[in-house]
């Protein structure tokens, strides 16, 4: 399964966005979340790590917040396009597991849609607790 995501097999389409028009999309679908987040942690800007982040689209909303954003992405051409289209250094390609080593530790850990997709929880959960 796990190479089922690193390969993109899942992805409907094929093609990158346009990086202003999936800007808008972003917002429009991620910024009510962000906003979200930032009322019930009681945090105006912070750090925050998505897990399974795809081409970046919360990330987006949430450093237009002035949050500063990290994660990690399965699919090595979605997390390409975040690091070198939407500007992200730390985004990574791969699967969050509990031998993960963060950069820095972060205040919020943030998914989308993604935990439906994990065969190791446990793992991944370890993984998230090394991030916090």
């Amino acid at each position: 399964m796990d190479a089922f995501y690193a390969d993109a097999k899942y992805r409907q389409h094929q093609d990158d966005p346009d990086v202003g028009d999936y800007s808008v999309l972003a917002e429009g679908y991620f910024g009510p979340k962000a906003d979200y987040v930032s009322r019930v942690c009681g945090i105006a800007r912070g750090s925050v790590f998505e897990v399974g982040c795809g081409f970046g689209g919360a990330l987006l909303a949430f450093r237009s917040r002035g949050w500063h954003c990290a994660g990690i992405e399965p699919d090595r051409h979605c997390a390409a396009y975040a690091r070198k289209q939407l500007g992200f250094p730390g985004v990574r390609a791969g699967l969050l597991g509990a031998d993960f080593a963060p950069d820095d530790k972060v205040d919020v850990v943030f998914s989308n849609h993604a935990f439906e997709h994990f065969a190791d929880l446990d793992g991944v959960m370890r993984g998230i607790r090394a991030v916090l």
